[in-house]
């Protein structure tokens, strides 16, 4: 009896050991307090993603993709650097490797935007001038596709807009750039589903539409209700032109997330 009931511990424990087999445990999700001030590591991704972005913006692509590719490495679980590798390759004319980056970084845990040490009033976000001309490029070069190719690569460049949405920090401006990807792609996407016949994934389409303008009613109201009620030592030091003390800031930043964390999981696009 005792070694029937020691056999079954057994294979208790190895079914669960078999369960939790190739499961990573899931880490915790970037927030303001634990990327601002950033830590030395962070500044240099930081710092490497400006750099990155300047290269872009020159055309140098190839210097570009030679520092994503040490990004990707350095920040695994982050899906920025896919998605500007992906910029680069549709500025190539390599359409295929666009969406094929676009899919690697939609697979990713996070869109995860770092801080200079002015927090969000001193970073610069090159990246979404770069998002929105990929993006509008994208949709025209798949126009003449087949609607079955045609809307899977719809659907990568969509499920990327959802990503930045809800970039971390949560932040006004990335989930202001997400709508604004999501605008370029939804209408190419709605017809191409109609095309197919497939009313639920264009109902789908429809669904969306509706919860993102929602969604830009709710955000504008919590940064006006956030606006009108600054921090006291960020409004100091704003008025007399002096340095923005970064612990204030960083009570600023964390009212920002809240709201816009609020915003988001309110109209759906936070699944938990």
């Amino acid at each position: 009896m005792k070694q029937k009931c020691l056999a079954s511990t057994v294979l208790l424990i190895l079914l669960a050991a078999f369960a939790c087999a190739g499961k990573s445990p899931t880490s915790p999700a970037p927030t303001v307090k634990s990327i601002f001030p950033p830590s030395p590591k962070q500044a240099a991704l930081y710092q490497g993603y400006q750099e990155t972005c300047t290269l872009l913006q020159d055309r140098n692509f190839s210097g570009a993709l030679a520092k994503l590719g040490a990004l990707q490495q350095s920040d695994p679980k982050n899906a920025l650097p896919y998605y500007l590798s992906a910029y680069a390759r549709q500025q190539q004319g390599d359409k295929q490797q666009a969406l094929a980056d676009i899919r690697k970084g939609n697979a990713k845990t996070y869109f995860i935007t770092y801080l200079g040490p002015q927090g969000w009033t001193g970073t610069t976000h090159p990246e979404a001038t770069l998002f929105r001309q990929m993006d509008r490029d994208l949709v025209a070069e798949l126009a003449s596709d087949p609607a079955g190719a045609r809307a899977a690569g719809l659907e990568a460049i969509s499920a990327m807009g959802e990503k930045v949405i809800t970039g971390r920090p949560f932040n006004a401006i990335m989930t202001l750039v997400g709508m604004a990807l999501l605008k370029i792609s939804d209408n190419p996407l709605l017809s191409t589903y109609q095309e197919l016949g497939d009313n639920r994934k264009a109902d789908g389409v429809r669904d969306r539409s509706a919860r993102l303008a929602r969604l830009k009613t709710s955000l504008m109201q919590s940064l006006e209700i956030l606006n009108q009620n600054p921090d006291p030592a960020l409004a100091a030091s704003l008025e007399q032109g002096k340095p923005l003390p970064q612990e204030a800031l960083g009570r600023h930043m964390m009212k920002e997330e809240q709201a816009v964390g609020v915003a988001l999981k309110k109209n759906g696009f936070l699944k938990n």
